[in-house]
């Protein structure tokens, strides 16, 4: 890939208000990023993938207040490269905190999660590559069948819950990267609304896209493109997806059983480069 302009990189690593997150409370910490896998905290995972991607000329981590400190104690990977590191306060949706995140920065700017620790510089580019060519926002999504490969699984009745988004060329998986041109396309953030997982959620889905919208995708008589198209028309901006093939970068650590997953791709890289 040709080098990448300069971009900022939002991390949402908040709370959800009034719910006790299951694995940092198993590991005893306030926040689930930094809750340890393999050893070292899942933040520190972003943080070290951020530094080794071209273009991050800024981090800045959302969260609540009491967790500044020990997330701002692991940003040595981004130091070393010069990568300034910043803080702003979560919110109580993660719609509104990806707008709070966003104020002030110019520039395009990429929005990930803290617990995405399988996320490689690569998706990261092509997930920005689409803004770089004149797109206003982009999502990275893979292929549902390279989700339950990355997980040693085959696609059957019991993965029926796996959420993704169903078009006429196949089904869909977020990877929890997300790209705008900068923050006065920032309208895109309604996807987030009531959490990022929204294709769980029929209603979310609806609320963001449109009851049409929502129909055509459920009997998958568009193609992806042409869903991207609608989206765009929706929001009012050119939205495109970034396709990206491996389908680990679609598993975040969101539950016991993708912290399992996870682990145990973490620890088949860390034996190859051994």
């Amino acid at each position: 890939m040709a080098e990448a302009p300069n971009f900022t990189v939002v991390v949402m690593a908040g709370l959800r208000a009034g719910i006790v997150n299951p694995i940092a409370e198993r590991a005893g910490v306030s926040h689930k990023c930094i809750a340890p896998i393999c050893d070292k905290p899942l933040i520190s995972y972003v943080f070290e993938m951020l530094a080794d991607t071209p273009g991050v000329s800024r981090v800045r981590v959302c969260m609540e207040p009491d967790g500044w400190d020990a997330v701002g104690a692991l940003s040595s990977p981004l130091d070393t490269k010069g990568i300034p590191l910043d803080f702003v306060e979560s919110k109580i949706s993660l719609t509104d905190s990806a707008y709070n995140a966003a104020q002030g920065i110019e520039g395009p700017i990429l929005i990930t999660t803290g617990d995405n620790v399988l996320t490689t510089p690569d998706s990261v580019l092509r997930t920005m590559k689409p803004i770089f060519d004149g797109a206003d926002a982009s999502v990275g999504l893979t292929r549902r069948e390279a989700l339950l490969a990355a997980r040693g699984e085959k696609p059957g009745p019991e993965n029926a819950k796996v959420g993704s988004y169903r078009f006429s060329d196949g089904r869909f998986c977020n990877c929890n990267l997300y790209a705008v041109g900068g923050s006065d396309v920032m309208q895109v953030a309604e996807l987030f609304r009531e959490g990022g997982q929204f294709a769980k959620n029929r209603d979310r889905l609806i609320r963001a896209i449109g009851l049409f919208n929502v129909a055509v995708m459920a009997l998958g008589l568009v193609p992806l493109a042409s869903g991207m198209k609608r989206l765009s028309k929706r929001f009012g901006i050119k939205i495109a997806a970034a396709l990206i093939e491996d389908g680990s970068q679609a598993i975040d650590v969101d539950s016991f059983k993708t912290y399992d997953f996870a682990e145990k791709i973490l620890k088949e890289r860390q034996a190859a480069s051994s």
